[in-house]
């Protein structure tokens, strides 16, 4: 980039407004003149000191779990709830001895059946995690998990499998008191749960798994010392990483690019859903990628910044010879290196400082979601009609072309896949971003529902208008009971998709909806070589509108 550094400068920024010292301080003005929603928020700033007493028990609890022989656990969480752990156990995995989490995070039933035929109750935990203890989805995933241990083992014991953790007082803390829980674990309220990794929603997934939670925490604490107020912005890891976002951003370079040594492919994910949702409003927002399919330099645009996350001894060739040839052809690159798995624990509380420096760049609070309630309230209504959610006015694949044919080069196309996560499909869905991607030059992001509508799903309608909405849906097989009497999961899958939708459509979003058929690997494929063609009709797209 000609002229002044713009990392420098933003660098400067941060030292002239005081903006780390401000950040330990608690300073809400650095984000709002209002405090509300800020003050009692920023607790993952001394997570550590604070978890460290607690340890302990959540130690005691795995060494149970271990010796009644549990071969697995599951996760039951949507959103920053199971983001963190997801991360750890991707990253770290399971001890000898220690059962493996299975991620319970979807409603759509092909994927819940999955799960569900991994589920043992005599030999699995499962933790239900919910910070507010109302997550419509989650509740829907414990009952039939429930039900399930419920018939296996009856309803005394099977309250035993069963562990929570939330906030002091939630509506979920009652139930699992009613229910017979083997344990309640009540959460740090000061902390949001995209910044939860520190507390009990990383800390009980990884005890149980034997992945080190003394050593997370010490890792965390050690970049902790690293970003400490008193210093200047340049010798701070996180203001560097934050202010480079925002630099980079401010300049047109808003997509942000993770690019990952395959041990760390598992961070990627948390680390999308805390950008997109902490600088994701007010029109505003960076657009995190990853998973994306690579491709020559010359097919990215002027809007992307790479940050490449680099595990030394790791086999990095594959992804190094990207990062050359792409710094190569222009674009920017901030590379971050890690000298081993046990450093995950420092990453967590880099990027969440460095987000929160971002944000005060950029000029939004990075605390809260103004805008997720929108495609709930939708959802709320589609469940409160009678019959079953209807799919109709889908788009057919020609509808996306146009979109894409339309658009902007500043444009990013997000694919949001109510699918179960297969061989097939995701291989499929990797065909099409690369498809979008070489033909339109236009970043892609892939979130899967109903999970990003509580992650990305903020940025989609509060940040800035340059993203092109893909909802796919499939008919559903094997649907299980949702909440109560009121719904099956398909039915509650299809109310989220469609009020998700409906949401985007109101803000003047460009969405489309592609209903696939009943192989939605197939679907997709056709889609994915419909859009290679890029020419109007033919027998393959019609193959991809999918009406059935």
């Amino acid at each position: 980039m000609a002229g002044e550094d713009p990392v420098a400068s933003a660098l400067a920024a941060v030292d002239a407004g005081s903006m780390i010292d401000r950040v330990w301080a608690r300073d809400h003005t650095l984000w709002d003149p209002d405090p509300a929603g800020i003050e009692d928020r920023l607790g993952w700033l001394d997570a550590d000191e604070r978890i460290g007493p607690r340890l302990g028990e959540l130690e005691r609890l795995a060494d149970e779990a271990a010796g009644e022989g549990a071969r697995t656990f599951v996760l039951a969480g949507m959103g920053g709830s199971s983001a963190a752990a997801k991360a750890i156990a991707a990253t770290l995995g399971a001890a000898r001895g220690r059962p493996r989490m299975v991620a319970a995070d979807s409603t759509v039933p092909a994927e819940f059946g999955s799960v569900l035929g991994t589920f043992d109750p005599a030999r699995s935990l499962v933790v239900v995690a919910s910070k507010s203890g109302t997550t419509a989805e989650t509740l829907a995933l414990y009952r039939a998990l429930r039900d399930a241990a419920d018939d296996a083992l009856g309803p005394a014991r099977a309250g035993k499998r069963f562990v929570v953790i939330t906030d002091p007082g939630t509506p979920l803390s009652d139930l699992a008191h009613r229910e017979g829980f083997r344990r309640t674990f009540c959460s740090d309220p000061t902390v949001g749960g995209r910044f939860s990794a520190m507390i009990h929603y990383g800390l009980l997934p990884a005890a149980l798994m034997g992945a080190g939670t003394a050593s997370l925490v010490e890792s965390g604490t050690q970049m902790r010392a690293e970003c400490a107020p008193g210093g200047g912005a340049a010798q701070n890891p996180a203001a560097i990483l934050g202010a480079a976002i925002a630099a980079y951003a401010s300049g047109g370079r808003d997509k942000l690019t993770l690019v990952t040594s395959p041990g760390l492919s598992g961070f990627a994910p948390w680390a999308v859903h805390l950008v997109a949702e902490s600088l994701g409003k007010r029109g505003r927002g960076v657009v995190p990628v990853s998973g994306e399919p690579e491709a020559p330099p010359e097919c990215y645009g002027p809007d992307r910044l790479f940050v490449h996350l680099r595990l030394e001894g790791d086999d990095n060739a594959g992804a190094d010879a990207f990062i050359r040839a792409v710094a190569g052809a222009g674009h920017p690159v901030v590379t971050l290196p890690l000298a081993d798995r046990g450093a995950l624990g420092g990453e967590f509380f880099r990027w969440e400082m460095a987000v929160s420096i971002a944000a005060a760049l950029v000029g939004v609070n990075p605390f809260d979601q103004p805008d997720v309630e929108r495609s709930k309230d939708l959802a709320r209504g589609i469940l409160g009609t009678p019959g079953s959610p209807d799919p109709g006015g889908r788009d057919r694949a020609d509808d996306l072309s146009a979109l894409l044919a339309e658009g902007r080069g500043s444009d990013y196309l997000a694919v949001l896949a109510y699918l179960p996560r297969t061989a097939p499909i995701d291989a499929a869905l990797s065909r099409l971003r690369g498809a979008v991607l070489r033909r339109w030059g236009i970043a892609t992001t892939l979130g899967h529902g109903p999970d990003y509508t509580h992650s990305t799903g903020q940025l989609h309608k509060g940040g800035p208008g340059c993203g092109i909405f893909a909802v796919l849906t499939a008919p559903h097989c094997g649907d299980r009971t949702g909440p109560g009497a009121s719904a099956g999961l398909g039915r509650l899958t299809d109310a989220i998709a469609l009020g998700d939708l409906a949401a985007l459509r109101e803000l003047g979003r460009r969405a489309v909806h592609i209903g696939l058929g009943e192989d939605p690997a197939r679907s997709i494929e056709s889609l994915a070589a419909a859009l290679e063609r890029g020419g109007p009709g033919g027998k393959e797209r019609d193959d991809a509108s999918g009406d059935g």
